[in-house]
């Protein structure tokens, strides 16, 4: 599992960069998920409703369970650390975590900026490994991504960090399998198997999944 965080100021277009790389990654067929930072306090449950009820009235860990979607909330006590957090709450099979915001957590960023916001051209945090920004430049000391331009951006990702790198083995392994099964000429069709000719998987590209869908 790969983690990296997203930084920069409020409504400097983060989450549009985000939303961008994780519908870019989940056509892909990667497993993503996010953690969004919220130092000001959140809302997650309604009061009057029995979850909030029972968690206000002491219980340290309350979940929610619906027929397409689950919820799970429990005291921080004061906060926690992010990837203590990601290693507590999030399934281990994951290929990659983003973070919103976490500017200190200990792992790679990506800083967006504003169309106001010079891009350094020198002299940045060795954490961080590219720009978001409305305008591109050729004098930056990384490379340079315009917001919401999820195929790019998530190339760039996969190939820098390694992002799904055991999904594109395991795709990989499963087409050499799907190749030793095939008949040879003058056989039958395998049962339950791929066409001839056709393979079961697509092929990898600059990230695991369907054919190098945007």
């Amino acid at each position: 599992m790969q983690v990296i965080s997203f930084t920069g100021r409020s409504n400097s277009g983060k989450t549009l960069t985000i939303e961008a790389l994780v519908r870019h990654w989940k056509a892909q067929g990667l497993r993503v998920g996010v953690l969004k930072h919220c130092p000001k306090g959140y809302q997650l449950d309604h009061e009057g409703k029995d979850s909030a009820r029972v968690y206000g009235a002491g219980a340290d860990v309350v979940g929610v369970a619906g027929p397409d979607e689950c919820a799970v909330r429990w005291r921080s006590h004061g906060g926690m650390d992010p990837l203590a957090l990601v290693e507590r709450a999030f399934p281990s099979d994951l290929e990659v975590v983003v973070l919103e915001g976490f500017r200190a957590a200990p792992v790679p960023h990506v800083v967006v900026l504003e169309a106001r916001e010079r891009i350094p051209v020198d002299g940045a945090d060795v954490g961080v490994v590219a720009w978001v920004h409305p305008f591109a430049s050729t004098a930056a000391d990384r490379p340079v991504f315009r917001p919401g331009d999820g195929g790019a951006l998530a190339a760039f990702l996969c190939d820098r960090l390694g992002i799904g790198r055991v999904a594109r083995q395991e795709a990989n392994g499963r087409d050499l399998e799907v190749l030793a099964a095939r008949p040879s000429a003058g056989e039958g069709p395998v049962v339950g198997g791929a066409e001839p000719g056709n393979s079961a998987h697509p092929g990898a590209g600059s990230c695991p999944g369907a054919g190098g869908a945007e």
